[in-house]
């Protein structure tokens, strides 16, 4: 949901899943093409009651930083801002929220476990 509050008419949101580079994981990444996170506020993105918006609470990145922690998993964002540049478009502007779970393989008894 922040991710297209974020981008507006025109933007373009990206999910992707992949073997994560750390051993047992796997991510899940959610990409957007917004205005980006600037870096005065990016490291609070996850602390209760912390918003930039008008009506938000601060809760919802915050219960998700915690619910990943529990099980096992990490939750990490990468933003780049217009005024940072885009690195000659290696790097584009927007917001990248990933989240590294552990993976599950079978016969570890968690096969028919649910959320």
């Amino acid at each position: 949901m922040n991710a297209i509050q974020a981008m507006g008419p025109g933007g373009s949101l990206a999910i992707e899943t992949r073997h994560s580079v750390e051993p047992g994981f796997v991510d899940v990444s959610v990409r957007d093409s917004g205005p980006g996170i600037p870096v005065a506020i990016r490291e609070r993105v996850f602390d209760p009651f912390f918003t930039t918006k008008e009506k938000g609470t601060g809760l919802g990145l915050s219960v998700c930083y915690r619910i990943v922690e529990r099980h096992g998993g990490r939750i990490k964002v990468e933003s780049r801002t217009p005024e940072e540049g885009t690195d000659g478009g290696k790097q584009p502007v927007g917001t990248c929220f990933t989240v590294s779970f552990p993976a599950v393989t079978q016969g570890t008894g968690h096969e028919n476990s649910r959320c």
